[in-house]
């Protein structure tokens, strides 16, 4: 594998690098110096710059970038002044000159955090013969070995007390360790740069906000308050949002960094996922977004919290919990066919950054993954509503339905969460919904966060009456005989009637319910279809049954409250079957939906690899 370690002289290849923000306590803290280590009488450590000849390229840096002023200010620092030539010195000044006329701010200025912050430190730092080797934080946040003899390996000879610090000289400048966020804006902005996609992302979220604390107050103005020197803090919502601090120079991560290339294939085979309706407000931005963060959300990989790495890895969404596993994990990362295998890799101060060129993170382990809804969650499903009597709540049930909160009761009646317990019922509950008399009961369900231009296989986990009662009667256990219709998502609202019934009607679906969903065929393998071409359960079983394959979706609902797909649950028991052949209570634990690329996918998924998803 590729080592990578990069001198400052990047810089000088292009004036128009975007600056990067150190994450570290900036020299303005406004922290005081003892005195320890320095002389009173001694020059400050700007006139001793100034009175090395060799050090003028150096001098011409510190007056151009203001940081003259910070040698000659009381704030005790010890400096490493490298001896640098009068092109390289204006090179680096036009670099910095360029982004500041481009807006970059000082704090987040190339120049400033790569080169002169990474050749100051906080403090007195003198050394002895005995002192002990140990790591010393630059302005920059950089942690470098520093010896008696060296600082990052580059040697110095003797140090000289000044009135606010320390000061070495050394032959040419340190070299700058980019942690795994600098290593992006290192690689873009430039012909043949690999990283543009990423690092712009991320810069995007970017934001700054004003730490009244550590700034300095000047006065009142006009009922505000005006600083004299405002320290500002750099946050972003998206490194917070995935746990991907890749800023932090404490940090220790490993990166599996998409190139320029596959960034772009990625983006366009995701995006088709993210079509959301017209009428969505910002549908364009949001598309924009949502494939961005599909992208980045996996690619972050904590080296602190991997258990063997030659076993497995977890990026930093893992959530270690059998409704998640197998999601955000990864196994044998660096044997053939691992994410890890074949990448060449860049060491960074934090971490290391795997060069991905070949989109080696399989996006159903991270966004693209099967999902599922619990039957009794009210803000997924309603009942029918009466025609007299229209609720504002579209959760209210009319007169003739009943909702039940099943628990396992042993055969005292006693709640119990082990009695009677049966596979595949998650939580060990379900909802049960009745109708009065001898009608047909009914349900809705909406199903969130589905994605568009794909294929559905969604299934209904249902329950028997034996797995709250194992007293139930014969009539209680009898199957269940259903039909299930389908409802999308318009594009646009339509218009209501001037005689709508119901006021609270939703606009954006058909105003009607098409034909029922036909009974598949792997629904009539499984023994779900009754002879009346209607879906039917088993009696005394769990039935995890295909309710409708390879439906494909025009609209995405990811992430909005108004969903793309709903299911209309109805029992088609006569009332001369009832309590002899069917029974007619919906007994529900859960609806699964799995995305599938293609229509020939979803129709060859196997049932039996449900076993595979736990949520």
């Amino acid at each position: 594998m590729k080592t990578y370690r990069k001198h400052f002289a990047f810089m000088l290849a292009a004036a128009s690098l975007m600056g990067v923000t150190s994450c570290s306590d900036a020299w303005d803290e406004h922290y005081q110096g003892t005195g320890m280590d320095t002389a009173s009488d001694a020059p400050t450590l700007l006139e001793q710059v100034k009175s090395n000849s060799s050090l003028s390229g150096f001098l011409k840096v510190l007056e151009a970038t203001g940081y003259d002023q910070v040698l000659s200010s009381p704030q005790m620092l010890t400096v490493w002044a490298p001896a640098i030539s009068e092109t390289v010195a204006d090179s680096l000044i036009a670099v910095y000159r360029a982004e500041r006329s481009a807006g970059v701010r000082d704090d987040d200025n190339s120049v400033i955090s790569q080169f002169v912050q990474n050749h100051i430190a906080l403090f007195n730092h003198s050394v002895s013969p005995v002192m002990p080797d140990t790591i010393l934080k630059m302005l920059n946040g950089k942690n470098l070995a520093f010896t008696s003899t060296s600082l990052d390996g580059m040697s110095f000879s003797d140090f000289e007390k000044s009135s606010n610090g320390v000061f070495y000289t050394i032959s040419e400048p340190l070299n700058f360790h980019p942690n795994i966020r600098e290593y992006f804006q290192i690689n873009s902005g430039y012909a043949g740069a690999k990283f543009d996609s990423i690092y712009h992302f991320i810069k995007a979220f970017d934001k700054y906000t004003l730490d009244e604390s550590s700034s300095v107050a000047q006065g009142i103005v006009d009922g505000r308050t005006v600083y004299a020197d405002s320290v500002m803090r750099l946050s972003n919502e998206i490194l917070s949002s995935y746990r991907s601090f890749i800023q932090r120079e404490d940090s220790n991560y490993t990166f599996v960094a998409p190139t320029n290339d596959v960034w772009a294939t990625q983006y366009a085979r995701y995006s088709a996922y993210f079509n959301f309706p017209t009428a969505i407000n910002f549908k364009d931005s949001l598309q924009n977004r949502y494939t961005n963060e599909a992208i980045f959300q996996g690619l972050t990989f904590n080296n602190n919290i991997q258990k063997s790495e030659q076993d497995s890895v977890v990026n930093t969404m893992y959530i270690d919990n059998y409704l998640k596993w197998g999601l955000n994990m990864f196994e044998t990362p660096w044997q053939s066919g691992g994410i890890y295998a074949g990448l060449d890799s860049a060491t960074c101060s934090n971490g290391r950054i795997l060069i991905d060129d070949a989109g080696k993170i399989d996006p159903r382990k991270t966004f693209f993954y099967q999902r599922s809804i619990m039957a009794n969650r009210s803000n997924y499903y309603w009942m029918p509503k009466t025609v007299a009597d229209v609720p504002e709540d579209k959760g209210t049930m009319t007169p003739r339905a009943t909702y039940s909160y099943i628990t396992n009761t042993d055969e005292d009646g006693n709640v119990t969460d082990t009695a009677f317990v049966f596979d595949n019922i998650f939580n060990n509950f379900f909802i049960e919904i009745a109708s009065t008399g001898t009608g047909n009961a009914e349900i809705y369900y909406e199903l969130p966060n589905t994605f568009s231009g794909v294929y559905y296989n969604v299934y209904a986990v249902m329950c028997p009456a034996i797995a709250a009662n194992p007293k139930a009667t014969d009539a209680e256990r009898l199957p269940v005989k259903f039909q299930v219709y389908y409802m999308h998502r318009l594009d646009e609202p339509r218009k209501k009637k001037n005689n709508e019934k119901d006021p609270n009607e939703d606009v954006n679906y058909p105003a009607s319910w098409g034909s029922a969903l036909k009974v598949s065929d792997q629904a009539d393998a499984l023994g779900y279809k009754d002879a009346s071409n209607a879906f039917k359960t088993i009696a005394d079983q769990v039935c995890i049954i295909p309710i409708d394959i390879a439906r494909q979706t025009t609209f995405s609902s990811y992430n909005q409250d108004t969903y793309a797909m709903r299911y209309r649950f109805e029992t088609k028991v006569k009332s001369s079957e009832l309590d002899r052949t069917w029974n007619n209570h919906f007994r529900i634990n859960r609806l699964i939906y799995i995305p599938f690329d293609t229509e020939e996918e979803a129709k060859n998924f196997n049932l039996s690899d449900l076993n595979d998803y736990q949520n």
